[in-house]
């Protein structure tokens, strides 16, 4: 599959998870593409996606950058609190409270001390995400009942919102 193709999907998927967080939050500020992907109150999250069968030591990988760049984070900032919401193809979706023995596992050999480990964790949250096209008809939904639309309303409105050209304005 082409490159392009793939990382387009990931924008948009990036995008959409956005959008339902704006829904989610509508009082509240979301900052997009700043520290991470996006930023709510006292919270960073890192979106990814990968629709690709990955063995388990390449999933490991897919888990890893991303998380290396919250620890990052968390190093700099040790009051916010960090997501790393990511498809990986053949992954239920659902929420995973690692443990240090899975940090571990996940970024190898670190400096980082058990202690730091131990915070670091507690503020962290692994959410393994649904699919693409799952992710996509929940905005769809979300549009609908927020302006009370017809599904092909909502796909205009959707059309409209995910144009880049309303950036331009």
């Amino acid at each position: 599959m082409d490159g392009a193709f793939i990382a387009l999907k990931g924008y948009k998927f990036q995008f959409d998870k956005t959008i339902l967080e704006i829904f989610s939050n509508p009082t509240k500020k979301i900052y997009i593409e700043q520290l991470q992907d996006y930023g709510l109150d006292n919270y960073l999250v890192q979106v990814k996606y990968h629709n690709t069968d990955y063995s388990a030591t390449q999933q490991k990988q897919m888990i890893r950058k991303p998380l290396l760049q919250l620890i990052h984070q968390f190093k700099e900032n040790k009051t916010m609190n960090f997501i790393l919401y990511i498809y990986l193809k053949g992954i239920l979706p659902q929420k995973i409270t690692l443990k240090i023995s899975d940090l571990d596992k996940l970024i190898g050999k670190s400096r980082m001390t058990k202690q730091m480990k131990v915070a670091f964790l507690n503020q962290f949250t692994l959410v393994y995400a649904e699919d693409f096209q799952t992710q996509y008809y929940n905005v769809i939904e979300k549009i609908k009942s927020e302006y009370t639309k017809s599904n092909e309303e909502a796909e205009i409105y959707y059309a409209i919102i995910s144009s880049p050209y309303w950036i331009l304005l």
